[in-house]
């Protein structure tokens, strides 16, 4: 295992390395191989397979345990550099951390396997390390010895004199300078303390203590004490017979020195607080996907069992690795992963022959990269996999011994079912079916190098170093181009994933492109993206307003939700809501914004555009499409604001939930009687809307008089995001010209307070003011009345944050804060035209509609659930291509009917299966499902983002990855006789003339002309005398002409245009964008007033008549 396996020069066909990539998304980084440990023989001993491995602190150190007991730290060599930069791992010392044992007690053998390697954080020139096999532990000194004791000072060697007579009882060793030699000793024996297999160790934050787990407990130790330990988590019943599960893996939080976690072999994991209590049925949080726990097989327990899992380096996420999948987990939601990456779902028809090979039982590591973007794990034939993150997007990598692929960039490959002689005649050379698969070649275990891009990998007996190649090498101004023998061939082809969003395949669109001729589309990471509805440039915004809440700063969820949930809860108790109330417990995976509230019926309601109810509750009961008719006719409301409340913002989501909550409680309560607009118990009625009034005014109480604000600025870290990226978005676009406002409706002082924190980050210009950045702050605004009638505008005294007596008059000035006012008066005071505005805000109604219908700002709504929406469409893709499949079916089933057919086919099956595909497709957003749809229809709430919001996004700060002058174009809204109508598919049978008559392509001017024209006249020439203009010079006069003493006046017809009608300002050049229409001097009489107004040409008065004249005819008025 410690060979060192390398070609000995580079050949042409060699690429060069980089260990510091800086590509946007980890799945577009070049990896290569650079450097090969181990045998390169095909035989295998056994105890030389890798079976742990694991970066120290900094990286620069790399240990691999084998079966064989023994270890093998690599050291990163930092002075001999390799070309471009590259530095090796050499081996720095090997030696036996186990030996086989025997348990003469329970008659077995113990055997020598390194089950896992932990290092301590580095306090000393030592290194230390922790080392176990399936019992004992130890704590590992490794450090280079430079001095050697040589016998001993109190005799000369030769003449045997005493040096010293006063030394005749003490020995002295004589220390001698020697050459480095590093030595490994075992400082501590962690022992007899596991009955049963130790499966992980896991240092803790402090580094004082670590854990140890095996099958059944786990146990804190006193790194500084062997005898020093605790039993925190037993699992072990008093039968065995009711053994249900044992414990897989076990780890520490990387940041809170009291917590860790524990997996089991049923798929949970369970996130341990040790300050609230260590049994593990009292565990802080329990993340278990209950999404998997419908469909169950022979082999269903067997491959959820999680073999590993690791916390991101920031401690937020967690993701775990069970047989099939890498789930994502963020440690503020158990009720379901954030992201499901698949990794073995082309093995899902071979688990019998897994079971049979006992392959089903590997367990497979997953590790975070360094910036927490990107998840590694590994697979079969020597195959490892990189997700990433944000994108959603995934590539294959094959870790080969062929030495000559070293140094070489690695292709990614794509597995595909199947595998027999004609599919791989068929198969490319970088597809690997899966009956090729090796499954004795497996990458088990693998590292991502804490700091930097720098992978290791074990398979077998080989361990492998991978690190990233940078295109940015080929044009480094200190490389000798000349002497870089290089094949770039293939750097810049496409990986084998796709960054689009949406269930079509790249595939698909490779083919439509090759049908139309036309190049693919590029698209930003779905992440990164701003969706458009309609078009807009950038260069022509001269004004940028910012809401705050939920837009410059980000409430933390779903803790801030609980804190308001909570908050709600102790003021409805207070004003005489019972209190049973204080055991409810904010669920965040029930509400969603953008639903109604029936107050008559207690009802909530997701509504289509036209206001057909979708889904309806009751409480948390889900009401059937009987119930639903009987109390709806039709399935149809109107929105009526006297009886229906629409939940627009994310401050709703804890009322949505608390009304869910009383109204639940409320209607099972014994001895209630449900009626239909509330809940009778004795004397007593409570209606739903005295319900929803008092829920309405208590949010109101939390949000202006509560301690909701207080607490959220005394602990902002818990609930306020925070980007450091916020102020280079807004001197970019200062830079480029524009203005930037604040308009919030929050008050001063809680504005100041919030908006501090966001801008002071680690790393930010403490110096300057966070107004620095705003041209003109506004709070305390009040929307929507501010885009109505408004406020007074008044100045804020920062002074003494209390507002200066008097109103406002302007000029604006940036030093100061203003509070209150109207539309109106600021845009006249800053001198802003409608669409000279780009508001950014999150509330539809109050920030975006508003503005948009009465004032005509261009708008930009952020939509923080869009995160998870794009995750279900692109995770679910399936479903929605399912739907389209119903859709096939059910045409086909009409195809060769019409309107003389008598038979009705049977479509209750199709409607059936419609029904389950779409549950579940809602079920994956959420209990009340998507935010935008409900199977094939859309909701209310997309209607207005569609109509409303110019451009949505997750967050505005994906502007950052736009240039400042960009154009954004809104898709094509396709019509159903668009959309279902291919361009070349052809009408058949013949259109009735008075159908023709209808098609408009030629003006009737020119359709007359072309009837006339003669078979040697040309177009052109038809058409010339008809299109001529009369002229002045003609000869005769105008006037004359018109009153019949001339020749006759043909009648005008429209012509059709030869240019461009559309008036829309995105198509404007940048010159004409800034140019007014030329205006005609204003007269002083009446009569030359009206003639303009009617844009009929220029007036002449002339005795008792007045006449207009026009470039094309002549009107007289008397």
């Amino acid at each position: 295992m410690d060979g060192d396996s390398e070609p000995a020069a580079p050949n042409k066909e060699d690429s060069p390395p980089d260990s510091q990539s800086q590509i946007a998304s980890p799945c577009d980084t070049q990896w290569f191989l650079s450097q090969i440990k181990g045998s390169l023989e095909d035989e295998n001993v056994d105890a030389d397979t890798i079976s742990s491995i694991e970066f120290n602190e900094n990286g620069e150190f790399l240990a691999a345990g084998d079966k064989g007991g023994r270890i093998v730290v690599f050291k990163r060599d930092t002075e001999n550099k390799q070309p471009f930069g590259r530095t090796d791992y050499n081996v720095y010392s090997t030696f036996q951390s186990h030996e086989p044992e025997f348990d003469y007690l329970k008659s077995v053998e113990i055997e020598e396997k390194i089950n896992d390697i932990a290092w301590l954080k580095r306090r000393s020139p030592a290194h230390f390390l922790l080392s176990t096999n399936d019992k004992t532990i130890k704590l590992w000194k490794i450090s280079e010895k430079t001095k050697r004791a040589e016998g001993f000072n109190l005799r000369e060697e030769d003449s045997g004199r005493v040096l010293n007579q006063r030394l005749k009882g003490l020995k002295i060793p004589a220390l001698k300078s020697v050459e480095g030699v590093v030595e490994a000793s075992a400082r501590r024996v962690y022992a007899n303390a596991h009955a049963y297999h130790i499966n992980s160790i896991s240092v803790n934050a402090d580094q004082e203590t670590f854990l140890s787990a095996d099958d059944l407990r786990i146990n804190i130790w006193q790194a500084e004490s062997k005898n020093v330990c605790w039993n925190v988590i037993d699992i072990k019943p008093e039968n065995m017979e009711d053994l249900a599960e044992v414990i897989t893996y076990s780890r520490f939080h990387p940041t809170e020195n009291s917590v860790f976690a524990f997996s089991s072999s049923k798929g949970v994991i369970r996130l341990c607080d040790m300050r609230r209590s260590t049994h593990y049925e009292q565990h802080a949080r329990l993340f278990a996907d209950l999404e998997e726990a419908g469909t169950r097989n022979f082999f269903s327990e067997i491959i959820a069992s999680i073999a590993h899992f690791t916390f991101s380096y920031n401690g937020h996420l967690m993701a775990a690795r069970d047989y099939m999948h890498v789930k994502l987990w963020d440690l503020r939601m158990e009720n379901r992963p954030v992201d499901v990456f698949p990794v073995h779902d082309h093995l899902k028809a071979k688990l019998c022959t897994l079971y049979e090979n006992d392959c089903i039982f590997d367990k497979f590591d997953c590790n975070f990269s360094h910036d927490d973007r990107a998840i590694l794990t590994g697979s079969y034939g020597s195959l490892f996999r990189v997700f990433d993150i944000t994108s959603k997007r995934d590539v294959t990598y094959e870790a080969s011994k062929d030495v000559t692929k070293v140094k070489a960039v690695l292709k990614a490959k794509k597995i595909i079912a199947g595998g027999d002689r004609l599919a791989a005649q068929k198969r490319k050379k970088d597809e690997i079916a899966t009956d090729s698969l090796d499954y004795s070649r497996k990458v088990l275990h693998a590292s991502w190098h804490p700091r930097e891009n720098v992978l290791a990998l074990c398979a077998t007996n080989n361990l492998f170093i991978s690190i990233p190649f940078l295109n940015s090498y080929l044009f480094a101004d200190n490389i000798d181009k000349a002497s870089c023998d290089m094949d770039t061939a293939g750097l810049n082809e496409p990986l084998a994933t796709s960054s689009t969003v949406g269930p079509s395949s790249t595939l698909q669109e490779k083919e439509n492109n090759e049908e139309t001729s036309l190049p693919p589309k590029y698209y930003r990471e779905a992440e990164h993206r701003v969706f458009v509805n309609r078009s807009l440039r950038l260069g022509q915004i001269k004004f940028y307003g910012f809401d705050m809440d939920y837009t410059l700063a980000v409430y933390k969820s779903p803790a801030y939700e609980t804190m308001a949930f909570n908050e709600i809860i102790q003021r409805l108790q207070q004003i005489g809501y019972p209190e049973e109330l204080q055991e409810f417990e904010y669920d965040p995976s029930f509400p969603v914004r953008g639903v109604w509230f029936d107050s008559l019926y207690g009802n909530i309601l997701k509504v289509d555009p036209f206001g057909f109810i979708m889904v309806a509750y009751h409480g948390f009961e889900v009401l059937k499409a009987v119930d639903v008719e009987d109390l709806y006719p039709n399935k149809f409301v109107v929105l009526d604001e006297r009886r229906m409340y629409v939940m627009n913002t994310l401050f709703n989501l804890p009322e949505i939930y608390i009304l869910a909550c009383l109204i639940d409680y409320f209607s099972k309560s014994q001895d209630a009687a449900i009626q239909k607009s509330g809940v009778k118990k004795g004397d007593i009625v409570m209606s739903y809307k005295s319900i929803f009034q008092d829920v309405r005014g208590a949010v109101d109480w939390v949000h202006m008089q509560g301690s909701l604000k207080e607490k959220t600025v005394l602990n902002p870290e818990e609930y306020v995001e925070r980007d450091p990226r916020l102020p280079t978005l807004l001197d970019h676009l200062r830079k480029n010209g524009a203005k930037i406002f604040l308009m919030t409706n929050s008050e001063w002082d809680y504005t100041n307070k919030v908006m501090t924190y966001m801008f002071s980050f680690e790393g930010a210009d403490l110096s300057r003011k966070w107004r620095s950045y705003f041209d003109y702050v506004v709070v305390d605004a009040r929307k929507p009345l501010f885009f109505g009638e408004g406020t007074l505008l008044r100045e804020v005294d920062l002074k003494t944050d209390t507002l200066r007596l008097g109103t406002s008059t302007g000029p604006l000035q940036s030093d100061r804060v203003y509070s209150g006012g109207s539309c109106d008066v600021f845009t006249q005071l800053v001198g802003a035209k409608g669409k000279d505005v780009l508001y950014v805000g999150d509330h539809i109604f109050g920030d975006i509609l508003k503005s948009k219908k009465t004032r005509g700002w261009r708008t930009f709504l952020v939509i923080r659930e869009l995160e998870n929406e794009l995750r279900v469409w692109s995770e679910k893709r399936d479903l929605f291509t399912s739907l389209e499949k119903f859709d096939v079916a059910l045409s086909n089933l009409y195809k060769d009917m019409d309107s003389g057919s008598l038979e009705r086919p049977n479509i209750k099956h199709i409607q059936q299966e419609m029904k389950n595909v779409i549950h579940e497709m809602d079920m994956s957003y959420g209990l009340l499902g998507s935010l935008f749809r409900s199977g094939s229809f859309q909701t209310f709430f997309a209607s207005q983002v569609s109509r409303y919001a110019d451009l949505y996004a997750a967050s505005f700060l994906n502007l950052l990855y736009y240039p400042m002058c960009y154009m954004f174009r809104a898709p094509a809204q396709l019509m159903p006789h668009e959309s279902t109508v291919k361009h070349d598919e052809s009408l058949s049978g013949q259109m009735d003339d008075s159908l023709a008559a209808y098609g408009r392509r030629y003006s009737i001017v020119q359709q007359n002309a072309k009837k006339s024209m003669s078979g040697s006249m040309s177009e052109s020439a038809a058409l010339k005398p008809v299109l001529e203009r009369p002229s002045s010079n003609d000869g005769g006069s105008a006037v004359e002409g018109i009153s019949g003493t001339a020749a006759h006046v043909r009648r005008p017809y429209p012509e059709t245009p030869a240019e461009f009608t559309q008036t829309i300002d995105v198509y404007d050049e940048d010159d004409s964008a800034t140019q007014t229409w030329p205006r005609r001097p204003k007269s002083t009489t009446p009569l030359m007033k009206k003639a303009t107004v009617l844009s009929l040409g220029a007036i002449h008065r002339s005795a008792n008549r007045l006449i207009l004249h026009s470039t094309d005819w002549t009107i007289k008025l008397n």
